[in-house]
């Protein structure tokens, strides 16, 4: 494994997207890290020698099409900004990491005119929080 040093001079790129599904990372209508959450985190943290590695971090958290359009804004941006501090917890620098939310926008799932149950299953993939940002190539791929 190369030095700290070797590494944090290694040009940067890309990372690989983490995606974390909202309904493993969070209780239902909660911004709340369940330890599923915090244990998927601590995988991308330990992805690098030290969190400081990470630059340009950008956390956007998502929700479905359910509920009013207000209180899904709101939360998306509760739960990107709950993702956001376990990150600054966990060592990355507070000034390199952003933290958005989308609501309902940007939707992943074609649902149709399923209902109950059926539709919020179906809904799953809506409900996320994405990180994107920059790390050393020699980590990034």
């Amino acid at each position: 494994m190369a030095s700290s040093a070797s590494t944090a001079s290694a040009p940067l790129a890309p990372m690989p997207p983490v995606t974390l599904s909202s309904d493993a990372a969070f209780a239902p209508g909660s911004a709340k890290l369940t330890h599923a959450g915090r244990e998927r985190l601590d995988m991308m943290l330990l992805s690098v020698q030290v969190p400081t590695q990470f630059h340009e971090l950008q956390v956007v958290g998502f929700s479905d099409r359910t509920g009013t359009a207000k209180n899904n804004l709101k939360l998306s941006q509760r739960r990107a900004e709950a993702v956001r501090r376990y990150l600054v917890e966990g060592g990355v620098p507070a000034d390199s990491i952003t933290a958005i939310g989308k609501g309902e926008r940007e939707p992943k799932a074609e649902c149709g005119k399923k209902k109950g149950k059926a539709l919020s299953e179906c809904l799953a993939p809506d409900r996320r929080v994405e990180i994107n940002g920059l790390a050393p190539d020699a980590i990034s791929h």
